[in-house]
């Protein structure tokens, strides 16, 4: 009976609070960045562990009163959300950035001044991971830094003739709806000696020669839009592919897409994973320049043109020596 007297007589104690701030950043930093901003509230020990936080994840829409739908063209949350962007930023304490994430694809009228500002704060904070996703942004920022190891780009981009590249410790790139013509994919990938893996989707390809010594692992995605059909209709379509240390390819997307790839220097690929859609309406062979790689030992076809490689290209299958 003392015993459990004793107890119930015992002070609530805040374990979490108690914590060192390093473990509560920690912790902060796997919510959205408006969830932990708002932890200020919880006690005066947190009113400024949120302000030294290693990641930033920016997200628009956070706030709807009403559904998307009724609030199409609404300028309203468009301005709460810049000035909730802003206000971090200013309010942070100057330490280095891990991630910075910022998604604005749904944002109608925000303002290019605003992005670049933020998108330049993480570059001179060091910041390792990049993710930006927009659906109005014509600009390319991100171009020299040595911090960043991993990036993001998501928006409508055709090169503007005069971008100096300078990311010499990217490893990692994914890239949506970019235009790759000749001249801006040499200038690109010239600037990320260190990439060992690509990721592009829905990029429309002119004359693309991608030479990446590094490169480990490739994934295409591609299925063409309207916009995109005076890109494949083109005779300048295509994407020449030059990669000593290259070991997993996936294509993924409508076949006439990789109709003009061509392999060079891909002596180590040993992973190839094809998936064709839409393959009985293609005129065209998209399957010769496939058979130029001899060194593959797994090759994954998808259901959608296993019938059609297996009774059409069978006899061609035996340059695969090493299956």
């Amino acid at each position: 009976m003392e015993r459990g007297s004793t107890s119930k007589r015992r002070p609530n104690f805040d374990y979490i609070s108690s914590m060192p701030d390093p473990i509560l950043q920690r912790i902060l930093s796997l919510l959205e960045t408006r969830e932990a901003v708002q932890t200020f509230i919880l006690s005066k020990r947190w009113i400024n562990v949120w302000t030294s936080l290693s990641s930033l994840s920016f997200d628009f829409p956070f706030i709807r009163s009403e559904p998307f739908s009724k609030r199409h063209g609404d300028k309203t949350d468009d301005v709460v959300f810049e000035r909730f962007v802003s206000m971090v930023l200013h309010r942070r304490e100057p330490c280095d950035l891990h991630r910075f994430h910022l998604n604005t694809r749904y944002a109608w009228s925000i303002d290019d001044g605003c992005i670049m500002e933020w998108i330049h704060y993480a570059l001179r904070h060091n910041v390792r991971k990049l993710h930006f996703s927009t659906s109005t942004f014509k600009s390319l920022p991100i171009l020299n830094c040595s911090s960043l190891e991993k990036l993001q780009l998501g928006f409508r981009y055709g090169s503007s003739g005069d971008e100096v590249i300078n990311l010499p410790n990217l490893k990692e790139l994914n890239l949506t709806e970019f235009i790759l013509d000749a001249s801006f994919s040499k200038r690109l990938f010239l600037g990320c000696p260190a990439l060992e893996y690509l990721s592009l989707e829905d990029c429309p390809f002119e004359n693309c020669h991608l030479s990446l010594n590094k490169l480990k692992r490739l994934r295409i995605n591609f299925i063409s839009s309207i916009d995109d059909f005076r890109f494949v209709a083109s005779k300048n379509f295509g994407v020449r592919i030059s990669a000593p240390n290259l070991t997993f390819i996936c294509f993924d997307g409508e076949p006439e897409v990789f109709q003009n790839t061509m392999f060079e220097n891909t002596f180590s690929l040993l992973h190839l994973h094809i998936n064709f859609c839409n393959f009985h309406y293609t005129e065209r062979n998209p399957w010769k320049s496939f058979f130029t790689i001899s060194s593959v030992k797994h090759l994954k076809i998808s259901d959608s043109s296993s019938k059609d490689i297996l009774e059409e290209q069978a006899p061609k299958l035996s340059v695969f020596t090493n299956l």
